[in-house]
């Protein structure tokens, strides 16, 4: 995957005129050794940050180009259509990630609405001639709070996913690319 074809194939920022981001772009690269992904419940696009509040850490031990593509709030302009809170990418591995705020309390139905998130956003990159590598692509649901205790209908879940989008499917707070 690279910006222009990304570009060319689902165009760019369809809110630059209300947005409150510093680049007025769905795609931003960063090659920062670590860096961080912070959705704030504020109707804004996903924002990278360097320290303060943030839900997913990303780890970039050799400053390789990662690209993050800002698809809710900001790239994919349908609001009826359901979408991750963002893509993020290199020359090796894709991430579609959905962030979800909650307590344990409310951690299934916000898991099973990232779950929908997720796959329809990788339907509409294949609708849109972007496949991605499915043996370096992963699916990451992010919770701030990260407590992810082993549950059958989970990995039930998690495995039928995978199965479905030729992805896998994982609950982590942290991206590595190597």
């Amino acid at each position: 995957m690279t910006i222009q074809l990304l570009k060319e194939k689902l165009g760019d920022c369809r809110f630059s005129e209300r947005s409150l981001c510093e680049n007025k772009t769905s795609y931003h690269c960063i090659n920062e050794k670590y860096f961080h992904i912070y959705d704030a419940d504020d109707k804004q696009p996903v924002k990278i940050v360097q320290d303060g509040d943030y839900q997913l850490t990303i780890n970039n031990p050799l400053r390789t180009t990662v690209c993050v593509v800002k698809t809710d709030r900001c790239l994919i302009q349908d609001e009826d259509q359901k979408k991750c809170d963002c893509v993020l990418f290199n020359d090796s591995n894709t991430y579609f990630v959905e962030i979800k705020n909650s307590s344990s309390g409310t951690r299934k139905d916000k898991r099973n609405k990232a779950i929908q998130q997720l796959g329809a956003t990788i339907e509409y990159f294949e609708t849109n001639g972007i496949i991605p590598n499915a043996d370096k692509s992963s699916a990451i649901i992010c919770f701030k709070n990260f407590s992810r205790i082993p549950n059958a209908a989970n990995d039930t879940k998690f495995n039928d996913f995978a199965r479905k989008y030729k992805i896998a499917l994982e609950e982590r707070h942290t991206i590595e690319f190597k």
